[in-house]
């Protein structure tokens, strides 16, 4: 399709294909007539593109030799299932399954608290002066804190999903290094359980200079992700890049009070101009979550760049305001499958005005401004895997494989405040598939854009393959593939 002659070009402006950049190598010689050079192109993209899958395939069949061989070889390496690649959960020899102890109805009596600090000084390697000392400063979590994340309390059926889930809201924290939940006990016909957590550091200061390209850049920065044990995030942060001066401060409590609330609010003053944002948000935050809410409000200023093989070709000024309120409901987890409906109004105004100077503006974007109620969809299938030293080093991580799909339709009018008519879309498909013991495939696509004027408008269309193999307890090879295609893009929007 024409629009993918930006691929081709050294320019990364993808602005509406009737207009490409003259700096598109050869493509642009006299000599060649326009269905020519759209012939030449079609054929270059489908050689360059049957040449990546060939190399991808190679690569996948080398892997898959690899695989067998270690299979058969007496299973030299474990699975992503298996205990060597993360520590299971194990629970006393005299407390059954969760399949036994669901089928007695038994209820949850106490539930153990063992939040950890950052280092086990019970341990030799890390029992130093320098772990003690990260100890003393560190302020650890507080066991309420872990509490309001939990999906089961005391009097509750046992249920051994809620339990692993939990394990996930708590893992999913960035000032947790892990998380375990486990029964420990039969006492009176109730199931006492135990929940251990680690810490990790997260005062994190930051400062850093460098010179490329003839520019320098600069960064200081203070961020605490666990304020006061709370496990609210505090950032305060003075940049300078090519773009912009800014200094900006944010602060988020994922657990607003002692609720599932997610309250967000952060203030910007750039050199360009300034940002700020507010949200209020009570998420899906479970499988089985009935409800769901929100409401935000963005606003910013500033002066946008557009790029040619990294360097400014030209810039334009952009007020952008945003708003959303939306209401979510569910039927809840059936049968390993969680479907999601929500309901929402979007407010998004965008102005642009020129800037001078020798990088000023020469294609000036039409102004837009929606007003849209929409619908969405969500359809999430339960599949979770624990992982070990996959995204991150020495830490479990939870894979979902499952199925994860959404659709959204919008519809923006004039008797709403849009100054076009318009019908918004945007969708995704996620699923991953594990093969053998050491290998899995996750693959993810998404469409968006919008048709209005009888016309396709800032449609994108995205894909991406994830390929990871453990070929050994601490290495992994991973390898990715993505591509993207649009049409039509707005003329404040690229493809970078």
């Amino acid at each position: 399709m024409l629009e993918r002659l930006s691929v081709l070009c050294t320019s990364n402006t993808t602005h509406r294909i009737e207009r490409p950049s003259p700096t598109c190598y050869s493509l642009e010689t006299p000599r060649y007539s326009e269905s020519q050079k759209i012939k030449s192109i079609k054929s270059y993209l489908s050689y360059r593109s049957l040449h990546t899958i060939l190399r991808f395939l190679v690569l996948a069949f080398a892997f898959t030799l690899v695989d067998d061989v270690m299979a058969g070889d007496q299973a030299l390496l474990p699975g992503i299932s298996e205990s060597a690649f993360y520590k299971q959960v194990e629970r006393p020899a005299n407390v059954p399954d969760d399949a036994d102890l669901e089928g007695k109805r038994l209820r949850i009596g106490t539930i153990q608290i063992q939040a950890e600090n950052i280092f086990n000084t019970s341990q030799p390697e890390e029992n130093t002066q320098l772990f003690r000392l990260g100890n003393r400063l560190h302020i650890k979590t507080r066991e309420s804190t872990i509490v309001d994340q939990l999906l089961f309390k005391s009097g509750d059926y046992y249920n051994g999903r809620k339990l692993a889930e939990s394990e996930r809201l708590l893992r999913n924290r960035n000032y947790l290094f892990d998380a375990r939940i486990r029964p420990i006990r039969i006492h009176n016909g109730q199931v006492n359980i135990e929940v251990s957590t680690q810490d990790v550091w997260t005062f994190k200061p930051g400062i850093s200079l460098s010179r490329s390209g003839g520019e320098n850049t600069s960064a200081f920065e203070l961020e605490e992700n666990n304020l006061l044990g709370l496990g609210s995030l505090l950032r305060l942060s003075n940049k300078s890049s090519v773009d912009r001066d800014s200094l900006s401060i944010a602060f988020r409590d994922p657990n607003l009070g002692t609720s599932w609330w997610d309250f967000s609010i952060g203030y910007s003053e750039n050199s360009d101009g300034d940002s700020n944002a507010v949200s209020l948000d009570h998420p899906f935050y479970a499988l089985d979550t009935r409800q769901a809410g929100g409401a935000s409000w963005s606003e910013f200023n500033r002066i946008n760049s557009r790029y040619d093989l990294g360097a400014i070709t030209e810039q334009f000024f952009i007020q952008q305001k945003n708003a959303q309120f939306f209401y979510g409901w569910s039927s809840g987890y059936q049968r390993g499958w969680t479907i999601r409906y929500r309901s929402g109004l979007t407010f998004d105004q965008r102005e642009f005005s020129a800037v001078g100077g020798d990088k000023g503006t020469i294609n000036l974007p039409d102004d837009r401004k929606l007003v849209y109620p929409w619908l969405s969809y969500e359809r999430l299938q339960d599949d979770f895997r624990k992982d070990h030293n996959r995204n991150q080093i020495n830490r479990t991580e939870d894979i979902n494989l499952g199925w994860r799909i959404t659709a959204l339709l919008g519809l923006a009018l004039q008797d709403f405040g849009a100054d076009r008519q318009s019908v918004i879309f945007k969708s995704s498909i996620r699923k991953g598939v594990q093969f053998g013991k050491y290998r899995t495939l996750l693959w993810s696509s998404s469409l968006n854009g919008r048709h209005e004027e009888n016309d396709w408008a800032d449609v994108s269309l995205s894909g991406q393959f994830q390929y990871h193999f453990h070929y050994s307890q601490q290495r992994l090879l991973y390898f990715a593939l993505g591509a993207n295609v649009s049409e039509n893009l707005d003329a404040d929007s690229q493809l970078l």
